[in-house]
Formats: C-alpha cells, structure tokens, sequence
C-alpha cells in the first residue's frame, strides 16, 4: 500500500519505488520525504525523493 499528504507526494513515491524497486524489495515499510525543488507543486524528474526511514 502506498500512502501520501497529497496526490502529488503519493504520485512522487510512486514513480520513486517504479524507478528504485530493487533496493526495496525485501522491505516491508518505507518513510519517504519529497522536495518539490522547482516549485512546479506537482512531482517532477528533478525534484528530490529522500528515504526517512526503511
């Protein structure tokens, strides 16, 4: 199940996991924290996806 704030977060996380699937594929729960570094107010390829917590 994949949780955000916003439909853009939850969008952001989404293409994060589709793009970096398999360093999480054995984990059960991960906090991610999007940037949305140009201000666009919706996810974009240069914004910054941190992982918080695995």
């Amino acid at each position: 199940m994949i949780e955000g704030v916003t439909r853009y977060g939850t969008y952001a996380g989404c293409s994060y996991l589709a793009e970096n699937y398999f360093k999480f594929k054995y984990t059960n729960k991960l906090v991610l924290e999007w940037i949305d570094s140009d201000g666009s107010k919706g996810y974009s390829l240069t914004d910054q996806i941190k992982v918080l917590q695995e």
